[in-house]
């Protein structure tokens, strides 16, 4: 593990996210639930997430399938998701 990695994913959620709550984690399906959003580079994290319950959102990396889009499609696709849910 890289410690200074959940460093920089705190940065960068209280950059690009209006929210307090948030988990970092190897275990996210405990976190699971109709509201509950996982941002995931892997695509069987996200998976488990929303068979448990959660909505998530794979991350684009190099090694997945979403390596082409670009980080500010990205983020309008999550901040879709979160507006839907004020609905």
């Amino acid at each position: 593990p890289n410690p200074s990695a959940a460093a920089g994913k705190m940065k960068w959620i209280k950059t690009h996210l209006d929210t307090s709550n948030f988990l970092l984690g190897r275990v996210k399906r405990f976190c699971a639930g109709p509201q509950a959003l996982l941002i995931d580079d892997k695509e069987k994290n996200c998976d488990d997430f929303i068979k448990h319950g959660g909505n998530a959102f794979l991350w684009p990396a190099p090694y997945n399938k979403y390596r082409g889009l670009s980080p500010k499609d990205a983020m309008d696709i999550i901040k879709n998701l979160t507006l839907q849910w004020g609905s």
